[in-house]
């Protein structure tokens, strides 16, 4: 084959190019049916060698794909949440407001739970505020419960009021109660819890509560019409104005109506004046 050079000095103003030249010269060039073997491209024997093997190109995509499942997803789906949380340290965080899981409650449920609170302490203030005589004797009892602890904690498998054990002698002195054996200690204290919890539920009569948002109709048990009927705000704690009428044909119902409408329940408390 010749180059390309050569040919053009065969062809040159003047010159008689024979029939080996031309034969020469077509031999020197790539026809376009020619098949183009590796050999022939100059470089490409260098540049393949550069390129991965087929093994090394299948090593690659296994790492890579090792690597991208261990990569947390979009929606997060792959991820332990409680590995998560504790390799970070923050396991006890609170990471779900809902009804059904995590580990802390919504905000209507903790107003819900701290309205409840709230009542049953007012419930507990208005007891303990009371001249109930009762309320002294129990007092009395849990000192004497807090004095002799440990004794009653070793007897507390004894049946409240359903024992004859008159074995058990007791191991410290129960001054005031008379009671020198366990079976007439129970006894004792059994009557005593009973004149109490009576006491409590005359007291609960005293009062009524509820709680409501518009102006409503409220049917309580006190079974008179002179009543104190006061409100505060279930959520704020700060106390409402609001007007209550009694029914004239039934004692036990009153009528509750709020200047404007709250923006969240209020506590009502009737009392028996």
């Amino acid at each position: 084959m010749a180059d390309i050079n050569t040919i053009l000095s065969w062809f040159q103003t003047g010159d008689f190019p024979t029939e080996a030249q031309f034969r020469e010269t077509f031999l020197s060039f790539m026809m376009k049916g020619d098949a183009v073997s590796i050999s022939q491209v100059e470089g490409l024997t260098e540049i393949l060698q550069q390129t991965l093997s087929e093994e090394q190109f299948n090593n690659y995509q296994f790492a890579m794909a090792t690597l991208i499942d261990g990569l947390a997803k979009a929606d997060g789906s792959n991820i332990d949440v409680e590995l998560w949380r504790t390799t970070l340290g923050i396991a006890n965080i609170a990471t779900v407001d809902g009804e059904a899981d995590g580990n802390v409650y919504l905000k209507t449920q903790t107003d819900l739970k701290f309205e409840s609170l709230h009542a049953r302490l007012d419930d507990l203030f208005e007891i303990l505020a009371s001249d109930d005589v009762n309320l002294d004797e129990l007092q009395e009892l849990v000192n004497l419960i807090k004095t002799h602890q440990t004794e009653i904690e070793q007897l507390q498998q004894i049946s409240i009021g359903n024992t004859h054990d008159n074995k058990v002698e007791l191991t410290g002195t129960y001054e005031g109660t008379g009671a020198t054996l366990q079976s007439q200690l129970n006894l004792i204290i059994w009557d005593k819890i009973e004149q109490i919890e009576q006491s409590l539920s005359a007291i609960g009569t005293t009062k009524y509560t509820a709680q409501i948002r518009v102006n409503s109709t409220l049917t309580h048990n006190l079974n008179s019409r002179d009543l104190l009927v006061v409100g505060y705000d279930a959520v704020t704690g700060y106390s409402v104005p609001l007007r209550h009428k009694v029914n004239a044909s039934d004692a036990n119902v009153v009528d509750v109506e709020f200047d404007s409408e709250p923006l969240n329940f209020v506590k009502i408390t009737i009392k028996k004046l």
